[in-house]
């Protein structure tokens, strides 16, 4: 009996070496620094496994924590490197930037507000954005003023710039209320109130500042008028509603005076009248429209009469009502 039991624990001993030297010869194969895992068998036998591997169905899987072989805790590595992501000299200029805005008095804690005048620069020291009194400015690439957000007394005010060209938008006292298209510093274009006549008008003009066209209200009766000019700002056709509310269209000489209407006439009808050159009206000498009996008549000037019994050829034409 007592060789048996020798027998046996030597076999168990010899089990248990084998089982133990592949588990230590398994775990020197692993991370050095990391902890161990295993998975452990049914039978109880422990198999080293990698960090990313599972068990077999049926395992249980362990982790062990290494122990340090000196029996203390490893200090962490310091690092003498004295390399640095952000160069010395970087460093003492946002050093020195710092306290120029803390002398300024928006840095500081609590402040929420910067005093100008002040600028806005790009990386390479080229202006961006500038602040002065009332008034902020946007700069381009090439450090040029291309828009402007001012304020005075009478309003605010935007203008937008290129090499040629001048929008302005807002309040430009004393000329307009609305927008208006400069080129080459003379005004081409208005849109709005005028600040003058308090009338809403569009109106297009001449590089030598001459009316040539326009459209929006009349400043003595308030009511539609279109104006059109030539290059030299002289009137040549005007569409217009009179004191009497009937309508016009009327048609300029070189004198500026007109030589054809169109309009309503006073019995409702519409009239046509044509003046001599140079805009003589007195007397006409073209006059188209209805009587009374609401037939059409033309007379034409300087004298008027109606055909005689003679037959006589004459410079009176009326229609016939029935």
């Amino acid at each position: 009996m007592y060789a048996i039991k020798l027998v046996l624990a030597l076999v168990l001993g010899c089990a248990a070496t084998l089982v133990f030297s592949r588990v230590i010869g398994h775990v020197n194969a692993q991370d050095q620094t990391g902890p161990i895992f295993v998975c452990v068998g049914q039978d109880g036998v422990l198999h080293v496994v990698p960090f990313a591997s599972g068990c077999q169905p049926g395992e249980r899987r362990l982790s062990f924590k290494r122990a340090n072989p000196q029996g203390t805790k490893a200090k962490p590595q310091e690092n003498k490197s004295n390399e640095s992501n952000l160069d010395k000299a970087e460093l003492e200029d946002i050093h020195r930037r710092m306290i120029k805005l803390e002398e300024m008095g928006c840095a500081a804690f609590g402040k929420r507000r910067v005093v100008a005048p002040f600028e806005v620069v790009s990386r390479d020291g080229k202006r961006m954005f500038y602040v002065a009194n009332n008034a902020a400015g946007l700069f381009n690439a090439s450090g040029k003023n291309v828009a402007t957000i001012s304020a005075d007394q009478s309003g605010g005010l935007f203008t937008a710039r290129s090499d040629a060209i001048k929008v302005v938008f807002g309040i430009n006292s004393p000329t307009l209320s609305g927008l208006s298209v400069t080129e080459a510093t003379k005004t081409q274009v208005q849109l709005g109130k005028g600040m003058g006549s308090g009338t809403y008008r569009l109106l297009f003009l001449s590089p030598s500042g001459q009316l040539i066209a326009g459209i929006g209200q009349n400043p003595d009766n308030r009511s539609g008028l279109v104006l059109i000019n030539d290059a030299q700002g002289n009137s040549k056709a005007i569409m217009e509603v009179l004191d009497n509310g009937r309508g016009r269209i009327g048609i300029m000489s070189g004198g500026q005076k007109p030589i054809i209407a169109l309009t309503e006439g006073e019995r409702g009808g519409g009239v046509f009248y044509a003046c001599a050159a140079g805009g003589n009206c007195d007397p006409l000498m073209v006059s188209a429209g209805t009587n009374e009996s609401g037939v059409g008549v033309v007379s034409t000037g300087p004298r008027f009469y109606i055909q005689g019994p003679t037959g006589a050829p004459g410079s009176f034409l009326i229609g016939k009502s029935q």
